[in-house]
């Protein structure tokens, strides 16, 4: 999903993804996780899924019959939901791929093209002109890059001589500060930003606590 994407909306395409896992024959059961890293796996130790904290970050694992039961290899039935799959992330603006337990070592993916430059922004250009020359080629599918792109980014500011005269602490202002715009506003909805007063820090802790 795209970077800042509530855990709420991550969970939705998660949902809607997972019912139409549980249309297809071959499929016995699934496991969603939003928001957090899934048991980890095989594939997972290279490709670092075990890192996935992120509210937009989601994964699905999904469990098949046993190949004695079922007439389609596991190979064929993961590309004939590739499509369907892709449709309902696009609805959302998300990105997803679909990825078999390799039978061999791990790999971060099939094709990989490592940029390097000068500077970060020469980067991202030539990894453009790269993605669009894969997007070109037949046969290649799953096109994705780790490029962060640019999300909004409120940060609300406490006045400490106020707050010492209406004798309030930072810890109150982070939250009554994300009540007010929960209660007052609903473009953060519409939007779909995800609501943080950052960090606080208490006199009396030794380390900035995160309001949410």
């Amino acid at each position: 999903m795209p970077t800042g994407t509530a855990l709420e909306q991550t969970s939705a395409v998660l949902h809607e993804i997972g019912s139409y896992l549980a249309t297809v024959p071959e499929v016995t059961d699934y496991q969603g996780y939003a928001g957090t890293a899934a048991p980890i796996n095989f594939n997972g130790l290279v490709r670092q899924y075990y890192l996935r904290a992120a509210s937009e970050q989601g994964d699905i694992q999904v469990n098949l019959q046993d190949k004695h039961k079922r007439d389609r290899s596991s190979h064929e039935v993961a590309g004939s939901v590739r499509e369907p799959i892709e449709k309902i992330a696009k609805q959302w603006g998300a990105k997803v791929k679909i990825v078999e337990v390799p039978p061999g070592p791990p790999v971060m993916s099939p094709i990989v093209a490592e940029i390097y430059g000068p500077d970060y922004e020469g980067a991202r250009r030539v990894a453009g002109k790269v993605r669009e020359q894969f997007g070109k080629t037949a046969d290649i599918v799953g096109i994705d890059d780790t490029v962060t792109r640019p999300h909004p980014k409120w940060c609300c500011m406490c006045c400490k001589a106020r707050l010492h005269c209406s004798d309030r602490t930072a810890g109150y202002c982070g939250y009554d500060t994300c009540g007010i715009v929960r209660a007052g506003c609903d473009f953060a909805a519409r939007c779909h930003l995800q609501i943080c007063a950052a960090v606080a820090h208490e006199p009396a802790d030794r380390e900035p606590q995160p309001h949410r």
